[in-house]
């Protein structure tokens, strides 16, 4: 689906859950050495993103990219225009929990491990195939639609493609 793939630090944790949203193969893990993170986006050729400037001189042959903002939406509206993402043809399509793709599962088949109110009120529900969490299109995934409806028109607004 989308060619570039990232490596988030803990500093920008959340912004690793706003780019699966977006469908962007993002890894974290929690308490990595700097060292580890290196190893890892140089294997799996990913770009590293965080807040720690001193990562990029300390690693010059990683393709490393330092935010300066806190706020996870500065940071994404950032990684949208820096590396011209697409907010649209991934969308929902990977867990933002653990990064793995979601396939769509049948209602029917599973409706012991969906919550009856979900059950009732929705028709289409999806699956993570790592870690078996289930997902629908409930009340916010609506907020999350507005949101990047902003970003688009931020992103717009400053002509960043």
């Amino acid at each position: 689906m989308h060619e570039i793939r990232f490596l988030a630090d803990d500093m920008v944790r959340r912004l690793a859950r706003w780019l699966r949203t977006l469908g962007y193969d993002t890894y974290y893990a929690s308490r990595l050495s700097d060292d580890a993170l290196a190893e890892i986006a140089e294997r799996e050729d990913r770009v590293v993103l965080t807040r720690h400037a001193a990562l990029a001189a300390k690693y010059p042959n990683l393709k490393i990219h330092v935010l300066q903002d806190e706020n996870p939406y500065v940071q994404l509206l950032d990684v949208v225009r820096r590396f011209c993402l697409d907010l649209e043809s991934g969308l929902f399509t990977r867990c933002p929990v653990c990064n793995a793709l979601l396939e769509p599962i049948d209602k029917e088949t599973h409706a012991d491990e969906i919550p009856e109110r979900s059950y009732v009120a929705f028709d289409d529900f999806w699956r993570c195939a790592e870690c078996g969490r289930i997902y629908w299109e409930g009340s916010h995934v609506a907020k999350i639609r507005n949101q990047l409806r902003e970003l688009s028109a931020l992103r717009e607004k400053y002509q960043f493609q």
